[in-house]
């Protein structure tokens, strides 16, 4: 298999030779996730076009809406192959009966041969160890056929083409905590939240300030705690994936 130069923005130093299916960031043990969309590429191959992107997805729902709009781009692709890989939150470690982070994986041919195009592109997506992710590869039929192996190589090599030079970001599991609070501490609240890396996800002001945020699970006792003696029993804090227990004033 020939060499070639990967990802040169992730590697100082002496140049790097690497394998296309090795990923510079893909630790062993270590999930990441993309921050934003990949841009758009393609790949050619005896006159057949493939098409692919990757984009963050949190649900099945968000991989509904991409797949949505990529067949709206193609509407004439002969054939439109996808893959995810989304994680399911468990419960928070340490809990009674907790349950475990599940990852969950889908791939399809699309039309192809069995085999020849969702199974070469998902595991382009765990050599790399990312999750909370879609892919999908438009194909435009050429006039060729490629053949079983032929197809495996394209799909493959597609979905590589559109990981590289991508500056994904570790995966954190996230929790819902939804909070009131008096508009006083709206700005400190937020400076914590952003101190955490957390994320605000719907805002409503009112006769006092509600915030829906997402809080990474490894902090997230923690920054209630925060905000529980700051607000001195004017900030009402709640979660569904966490109990935090009785709030004293």
């Amino acid at each position: 298999m020939a060499e070639r130069r990967l990802y040169p923005a992730l590697h100082r130093g002496p140049a790097l030779y690497l394998y296309p299916h090795f990923y510079p960031f893909a630790l062993v043990g270590r999930s990441y996730t993309l921050p934003e969309p990949t841009p758009q590429v393609e790949h050619r191959v005896r006159g057949s076009r493939f098409i692919a992107r990757t984009l963050p997805a949190a649900s099945r729902e968000e991989v509904r809406e991409i797949l949505r709009q990529a067949r709206e781009l193609m509407p004439d692709a002969t054939h439109v192959c996808y893959v995810y890989r989304l994680m399911q939150q468990g419960d928070e470690p340490g809990s009674t009966g907790v349950t475990p982070d599940r990852l969950e994986e889908f791939a399809t041919d699309a039309g192809e041969p069995g085999g020849s195009a969702g199974r070469p592109m998902l595991n382009v997506l765990r050599q790399a160890g990312l999750v909370d992710v879609v892919s999908w590869v438009g194909r435009y039929f050429g006039g060729t056929k490629l053949g079983i192996p032929g197809l495996m190589a394209a799909y493959a090599q597609a979905m590589r083409m559109s990981l590289e030079g991508i500056t994904p970001v570790p995966w954190v599991a996230m929790v819902d905590v939804h909070v009131v609070l008096p508009y006083t501490l709206v700005d400190r609240v937020k400076s914590e939240l952003q101190r955490v890396e957390g994320v605000i996800l719907a805002e409503e002001y009112s006769q006092q300030v509600v915030l829906g945020l997402k809080v990474p699970r490894h902090a997230a006792r923690g920054f209630v705690s925060r905000l529980r003696e700051w607000g001195r029993g004017n900030i009402q804090t709640s979660s569904s994936a966490i109990d935090f227990g009785t709030e004293h004033a």
